[in-house]
């Protein structure tokens, strides 16, 4: 009964993964979504979400659908005619006058105190602990430990110094396999 926010998240909120593309990316996520927040009508839901480069999404969706003993055949449609656009306006048509906060996650690393913080609810001056695990996924163990202790040394005076700071460290110091992701789609080409 004292609860203040309640986060529901989990990979299929939006969709299953087989269904994630029928001719545009989470074509019934508004609908769903409503059905969702008609749980708790006396409260008015926030939404926060992560979109993803189609290049990179749409190969690992593939791969999650496989993997999960479905037909790894997306179906077709042309990826150049996919926008995160019309998933986003769906979700507001169907949930009128909803905040939705929405962010590239191959931006997340760089941002994941300001992600925290919108989908928690605390207040920008709060100081959230552990906001540094998407950043120690992507940099070595030692480029993690010379940005923390430069950090300890030099405390960023603002959130944008701090972004610039940690996009300087992944220059130097992130992990090969999250420099460059190979695009596997049949008919595609790196470009």
């Amino acid at each position: 009964p004292s609860a203040e926010r309640l986060v529901l998240s989990w990979d299929s909120f939006m969709s299953f993964p087989a269904w994630a593309v029928r001719g545009a990316f989470y074509e019934f996520a508004g609908e769903r979504i409503r059905a969702f927040t008609q749980v708790f009508p006396d409260f008015a839901p926030e939404f926060h979400l992560s979109i993803r480069n189609p290049a990179t999404f749409l190969p690992a969706l593939k791969a999650r659908v496989a993997e999960r003993g479905h037909d790894p055949n997306l179906v077709d449609c042309d990826p150049m005619a996919l926008c995160w656009s019309d998933a986003i306006r769906q979700i507001l048509q169907f949930n009128p006058g909803a905040q939705i906060t929405v962010w590239c996650d191959e931006d997340t690393p760089l941002i994941w105190p300001e992600v925290l913080q919108a989908v928690s609810g605390h207040a920008p001056d709060c100081q959230l602990t552990d906001c540094d695990d998407m950043l120690a996924q992507v940099l070595t163990e030692s480029g993690l430990a010379r940005m923390r202790a430069y950090c300890a040394e030099h405390p960023p005076a603002s959130v944008a110094h701090r972004r610039r700071v940690a996009t300087a460290f992944m220059e130097k110091f992130a992990r090969p396999e999250h420099i460059g992701i190979p695009v596997e789609m049949p008919g595609w080409t790196q470009d």
